[in-house]
């Protein structure tokens, strides 16, 4: 039986930006958001999502995000929640620093605004050097967008730990599996893929996988790069690497050594243009 995939056309006027960040961190997530607001040629064109760890009601809301973000706790159901226990003791082994339940948070964001259609997600340790306006043509398709890794990373090195044969991965997952991975600090994606029971078997099924083979080195990573690998398409790898220069559209810090540790130049910079607007 042959079906037919009804094309959707989508024309978003607001672009949705979230995150998600322990109250401990959320200046952090400020910072990120002040350099979109420095870098914006009209910051109306944006609305801003976030998911905390705890009840937000004495968040201090900078003057700039006012009137454009809404703050609310991310509140783990039983169910998932003995999911993410039984995720957490069978991933991260190779990256315990990236363990962090608010990681997690990341796939509830429709559940949590309904409301939401299709959002850019982006990393607590990350700066915007360019006008994030410029995605516009990305934010209105339907499939999954995120940026190419500099040195064009195969998936192997991105998620496996052990080597991986593409044509067995293939045979498993279908023609459509791609063998560039990349890091999922930024993304703009649609509610569908977020499906709660779609989400719920596939992690589940890694789990199982992970078990059985320790066959990954990632956590979330692992989720994102195997739950868009059908439809995802490739930006231009500015829009999210460590490579540091003015040319770069988002600079991510991802790993261990964060900008606020190491005194870098670039991140307080804008840090210091927030404090003084407080």
């Amino acid at each position: 039986m042959v079906s037919f995939k009804k094309k959707i056309y989508i024309n978003y006027y607001i672009m949705n930006i979230y995150s998600c960040i322990d109250l401990i961190n959320i200046e952090k997530i400020f910072v990120l958001y002040y350099s979109i607001y420095l870098n914006s040629s009209n910051f109306f064109d944006y609305n801003f999502y976030l998911l905390v760890d705890d009840n937000p009601k004495d968040i201090k809301i900078p003057s700039f995000l006012k009137g454009r973000i809404k703050i609310k706790q991310f509140i783990i159901s039983d169910e998932w929640d003995e999911l993410l226990m039984e995720f957490n003791k069978h991933f991260y082994k190779k990256c315990k620093w990236c363990k962090n339940d608010m990681n997690f948070a990341r796939f509830f964001i429709f559940d949590v605004f309904p409301e939401l259609e299709r959002v850019i997600y982006l990393d607590w340790d990350m700066i915007v050097q360019a006008d994030l306006i410029e995605l516009k043509e990305y934010y209105d398709k339907e499939n999954t967008i995120i940026a190419k890794t500099k040195e064009n990373y195969k998936i192997s090195s991105m998620i496996f730990n052990t080597k991986v044969n593409f044509h067995s991965m293939r045979v498993f997952m279908g023609e459509a599996f791609k063998e560039l991975g990349y890091n999922s600090g930024f993304y703009i994606i649609s509610k569908n893929k977020f499906e709660s029971n779609y989400l719920y078997n596939h992690i589940n099924n890694l789990i199982e996988v992970q078990k059985e083979q320790q066959l990954f080195k990632f956590g979330t990573q692992v989720i994102m790069n195997l739950l868009t690998y059908e439809e995802h398409e490739f930006i231009d790898y500015k829009w999210n690497t460590n490579q540091k220069d003015e040319t770069v559209k988002i600079i991510h810090w991802c790993g261990k050594n964060k900008p606020w540790l190491t005194d870098d130049e670039i991140w307080y910079k804008y840090y210091n243009k927030f404090i003084k607007l407080k």
